[in-house]
């Protein structure tokens, strides 16, 4: 069963670019997702959170900072994209 997860994430070493597309790549490739804010996607995976933290971390420095918490269907948010908000309105 897929489970949502909002992933969020301090890249703090390494070259900023580099490590942005190393992370967005690795994200994009575990699930189906959104992203409504610069540092912040949302995730479906039947992964666990601790599961979905190890293999982020294979693409992130080892001071990169890493928060992956399960979410549920109460959510608010304001000026996010339609595209954004209707896939929350889908998949929440």
């Amino acid at each position: 069963m897929l489970k949502t997860y909002l992933i969020s994430y301090d890249l703090i070493g390494g070259e900023p670019r580099v490590a942005y597309q190393k992370l967005r790549q690795a994200i994009t490739s575990v699930a189906f997702w959104a992203k409504p804010l610069e540092s912040v996607y949302i995730i479906k995976s039947d992964l666990s959170a601790i599961e979905i933290a190890q293999r982020l971390q294979k693409s992130m420095h080892p001071v990169d900072k890493l928060l992956v918490v399960e979410v549920g269907k109460d959510w608010g948010s304001l000026n996010l994209s339609n595209e954004v908000v209707n896939w929350l309105r889908s998949n929440l």
